[in-house]
């Protein structure tokens, strides 16, 4: 929670300094799809790659801000809730309270998911400039912190484990290809198809795993919808 604070505290500090400088800042609500591809290497015994697709829907804001005629920065804060299905070994005996015996069996999950909060700081190279629409590329690093991990156990069956008292990292970044729609001189959309191009993976101690790639390219794509009024 505290990092959520110090994130937010950013943010208003960034429109706060951007909005003294220019008219040209913008700030509205978005939403996200993302269709990801998730790969590991399960021991068993012997390695056996197992792969999961599965998409999921984020929301959050958005400050869009042009510091030149065809140059621009924004920054946001999303919430994603992502979930993958996939058979995979858990540490079940880390949920048992503190003295509490375990068994020691190889228990399995067959969903796991996050919920995260995303920090994206990205730039654009702007094409079109017209009155009533932009046309252009962008670049964005996107840092991600999980607030909350979830697990499914089906063997042997249990109730949901959630685990709140955790701190996964992970980080991305994405470019593609932006379309913004001026609807009134104070109100425009943006449509932004975008491709995840290098993903540093979150390390999970909970999932049991014999081996999975840290670093991963081209395994998420996705696009943006904007609505962003002027200040």
């Amino acid at each position: 929670m505290k990092r959520i604070i110090f994130i937010s505290t950013i943010i208003w500090i960034t429109v706060s300094t951007s909005y003294g400088q220019t008219n040209e800042l913008y700030f509205g609500a978005t939403i996200s799809f993302q269709n990801e591809i998730r790969s590991r290497m399960i021991y068993g015994p012997g390695y056996e790659e197992r792969t999961s697709v599965t998409q999921f829907f984020g929301t959050g804001i958005r400050i869009q801000k042009k510091f030149k005629k065809t140059w621009g920065y924004n920054i946001g804060l999303n919430y994603v809730n992502r979930q993958y299905e996939m058979v995979v070994p858990f540490d079940h005996c880390y949920f048992l309270q503190q003295g509490e015996g375990c068994t020691q069996i190889l228990a399995h999950v067959d969903k796991y998911g996050y919920k995260t909060v995303e920090i994206p700081l990205g730039i654009n190279k702007y094409f079109v400039n017209k009155d009533k629409w932009e046309l252009y590329i962008n670049l964005t690093a996107i840092t991600a912190f999980d607030f909350q991990s979830y697990y499914y156990p089906y063997l042997p069956e249990m109730e949901t484990k959630k685990n709140n008292d955790i701190s996964l990292f992970s980080g991305s970044l994405t470019s593609g290809l932006g379309l913004g729609y001026n609807i009134t001189k104070k109100v425009k959309i943006n449509i932004e198809p975008f491709i995840r191009l290098i993903h540093i993976q979150r390390e999970d101690p909970i999932l049991i795993t014999g081996y999975e790639e840290k670093w991963t390219y081209f395994d998420s794509f996705g696009g943006q919808l904007s609505l962003l009024f002027k200040l």
